[in-house]
């Protein structure tokens, strides 16, 4: 398992490493949990004329007019958030999203002076589905230029991975209620894993009183890995003795050879030529409107169009023993009392044609501004489904609820709050951001506890953090 965890690391910042060179790109997601596609302050059917010649003073004037809006001329935009402001005509910058969750584990079992550990206890409350272990990550790079009339050209260049962990039960009925003598004990378990990269170039424009945002976006999927059959046994006897083997048989499809890998014989040259085929298509795209003049909504949607393609396949199984006669030896002796193997056999390696899609999202979203532009509530419903158009497809709603708060400075919202809670790509998130901007350099930082249940989220079952920097005037 872990050269399978070394080699999905080494495909992951190897692709990364690769396209970054010369390409940025515009952070474009449909969710409050990243920061979104940055919206002009103009009030739809407002015009505004530049001269020819721009001087410095106008410049000055132009921008003071351009960041100072009365509280009944409201942003428009739903989906731009309060780093958004003050506008920024070009900018270009990073972000990097991480977070990892759990449906039992809870970070107050841990934070205690004395530390009990209850098998019997952990047995019992075990959820029947047993343990699962959830992780996240995005990293991303754009640019965004945002013009007059709510014109906006964004490019923005990423990757998005997760992957999901389970155990069965039986092992904490094992831990916490043991076993007959000679009895042998068997648990299940599965893994699963998706990485894409994805370039996207974002258009949008106001259109009879309406903000249309088009997102067309290829991506490459980099690895689709699952882990079958897992499986595993303990057997103890009278005196002391215990044998335990696991195995599993591992499945990667990638978009390329992984044999180089195994060998360690790595071409880079062989791996960036491998990245010009298999990439799939599908766009993304918004529709804002002002339905009242303290209320903005929008609908939204991603529709794969055509599948990505992983062209090579590797198969293996992998193997783990271990036996000791006493378990006092163990402890005792350490590894001289200790007989272990682990292996990786039955290795194959094949080419293969594995279509893989992004999620399909659909939803709808409001902005609400009772008391003025420096607060914001916000609301998001809609529906995901992950392995669209296959036989493994299976779908999971969505919702974000959040606030945002400007704290002006002389009419700049140099300093911003956050707060949000959402349920996004199948776990539960409640965030806390602050959002410092000068408008030449924005920094945005958030923090985030998760579960994989609503009552679990809250009780420090998974956390993640947020940062996102950017440059620009």
């Amino acid at each position: 398992m872990k050269n399978f965890i070394v080699i999905f690391f080494v495909l992951f910042f190897c692709a990364v490493s690769a396209f970054a060179q010369g390409m940025d790109g515009a952070p474009v997601v449909f969710s409050d949990e990243q920061p979104d596609v940055i919206q002009s302050d103009e009030i739809p059917g407002e015009e505004q004329e530049y001269d020819d010649e721009f001087s410095d003073e106008d410049f000055i004037q132009d921008f003071e007019e351009f960041n100072t809006v009365s509280e009944e001329e409201t942003v428009r935009s739903v989906r731009s958030h309060v780093g958004s402001l003050p506008h920024r005509i070009f900018e270009m910058g990073f972000s990097f999203d991480v977070d990892f969750s759990n449906n039992y584990f809870n970070a107050n079992d841990f934070l205690v002076k004395d530390l009990v550990i209850d098998l019997r206890k952990m047995a019992k409350d075990m959820p029947k589905e047993g343990f699962k272990l959830n992780m996240n990550m995005t990293p991303d790079f754009f640019l965004n230029l945002n013009l007059k009339n709510g014109v906006h050209v964004g490019l923005n260049f990423g990757v998005e991975s997760y992957g999901n962990f389970t155990i069965s039960k039986d092992l904490f009925d094992f831990l916490g209620y043991g076993n007959d003598l000679n009895e042998k004990i068997t648990l299940d378990g599965k893994m699963n894993g998706d990485a894409f990269m994805f370039v996207d170039c974002a258009v949008g424009f106001d259109l009879f009183g309406f903000h249309l945002e088009l997102i067309p976006a290829v991506y490459l999927p980099l690895i689709h890995a699952t882990a079958e059959n897992v499986h595993g046994s303990f057997v103890n006897d009278e005196k002391g003795g215990l044998r335990a083997n696991a195995s599993a048989d591992i499945v990667m499809y990638t978009f390329t050879d992984m044999q180089p890998f195994f060998d360690g014989d790595v071409d880079v040259n062989q791996v960036i030529e491998a990245m010009k085929d298999g990439w799939g298509f599908d766009i993304a795209s918004s529709l804002e409107h002002k339905i009242f003049n303290t209320l903005d909504g929008a609908v939204y949607s991603r529709i794969p169009i055509v599948p990505g393609q992983l062209n090579y396949s590797t198969k293996m199984t992998m193997t783990a023993s271990m036996e000791v006669d006493e378990l006092k030896n163990m402890f005792e002796d350490g590894d001289d009392g200790l007989q272990k193997d682990f292996d990786v056999s039955d290795k194959e390696y094949n080419t293969a044609s594995y279509n893989l899609h992004r999620p399909l999202r659909m939803g709808a979203q409001v902005a609400w501004r009772p008391f003025g532009k420096w607060c914001t509530f916000g609301g998001l419903l809609g529906f995901g489904v992950k392995q669209p158009f296959t036989s493994d497809a299976y779908g999971y709603p969505e919702y974000t609820l959040s606030v945002d708060i400007d704290l002006f400075i002389k009419n700049w919202n140099m300093l911003g709050l956050r707060l949000s809670s959402a349920y996004l790509d199948e776990v539960f998130k409640h965030n806390a951001g602050f959002i410092f901007n000068l408008r030449a350099f924005e920094l945005d930082l958030g923090v985030c506890a998760s579960g994989g249940s609503f009552t679990s989220s809250f009780k420090g079952a998974g956390a993640g953090a947020y940062l996102m920097v950017a440059f620009g005037w």
